[in-house]
């Protein structure tokens, strides 16, 4: 699944979100943590991601790609399926959001701690 989310990934370089999960993912140090994806809908994620985005800002942690991924987000049906799969690096997450038959990739989100 991994190279099948880079594919998709570069074909959307010209963004900074991509560009900084691209190069996170093919870090020697990032793992995949699971094969089978996460579901949600996007009503659902919605909300969680505005949580979290809060709390995120709140803790001075700093986040990519996450007020874009809300943005398109909103513009779904709430009850679209959204899949994600999530990378594991030192210090870092990301979690890469694909629509429901895993064919697109609609956003993603790389979490650093210091």
């Amino acid at each position: 699944m991994r190279e099948s989310i880079l594919l998709q990934l570069s074909l959307l370089t010209g963004s900074s979100w991509a560009n900084a999960i691209i190069a996170f993912i093919e870090s020697n140090e990032t793992q995949l943590v699971s094969d089978q994806p996460g579901n949600y809908t996007a009503g659902d994620l919605l909300a969680e991601l505005k949580i979290r985005s809060k709390s995120v800002r709140d803790s001075g942690i700093e986040s990519v790609g996450m007020i874009e991924f809300q943005n398109t987000l909103a513009t779904l049906s709430e009850d679209q399926l959204i899949q994600n799969y999530i990378f594991k690096g030192e210090g870092k997450t990301g979690i890469v959001y694909l629509d429901g038959k895993a064919e697109n990739v609609l956003g993603a989100v790389l979490v650093i701690r210091s």
